[in-house]
């Protein structure tokens, strides 16, 4: 009978794979990943959502579709559904080193909830959308 490896082994090697693994970058004039949700946003361009490894993530489009540098400095993202298990969830996404702007924390499954964003534009005044209805699984379909 063969030796089993001991389980903190496993675990760690489990750990590494996991933290190894990342989403691809998107680059600007690039096309973002499919699932999530587009917002439409006045006077402003388009807003894709969606979670990527646990993360919630935002592309700004271009007519297109395609990412564009974001005009943004940061939005906070609140979950704003009650009675949902993350209800109480809320974050801030920054600009990351592509052309999105991604939360710190990790958001659990159910991904479909009802959110409010406010949306820090680098000019002019923030752009707020109240009780938006998203869902940000990466398999769902855009509309």
């Amino acid at each position: 009978m063969k030796p089993r490896p001991p389980l903190r082994s496993v675990a760690l090697a489990f750990a590494l794979a996991l933290g190894t693994a990342t989403a691809p970058a998107v680059e600007v004039g690039e096309e973002v990943p499919s699932g999530g949700t587009t917002l439409e946003l006045e006077g402003a361009p388009g807003l894709h959502l969606v979670v990527e490894e646990r993360k919630v993530v935002a592309h700004f489009l271009d007519a297109q579709g395609n990412a564009l540098l974001p005009p943004a400095d940061s939005i906070i993202f609140v979950v704003d559904d009650p009675g949902h298990r993350n209800d109480d969830f809320r974050t801030v996404l920054r600009a990351g080193n592509d052309a999105s702007l991604t939360g710190p924390r990790n958001l659990y499954p159910p991904y479909s909830f009802r959110v409010r964003l406010i949306i820090r534009m680098e000019e002019g005044e923030p752009v707020i959308l109240s009780n938006e209805k998203v869902d940000l699984d990466p398999a769902a379909e855009s509309p």
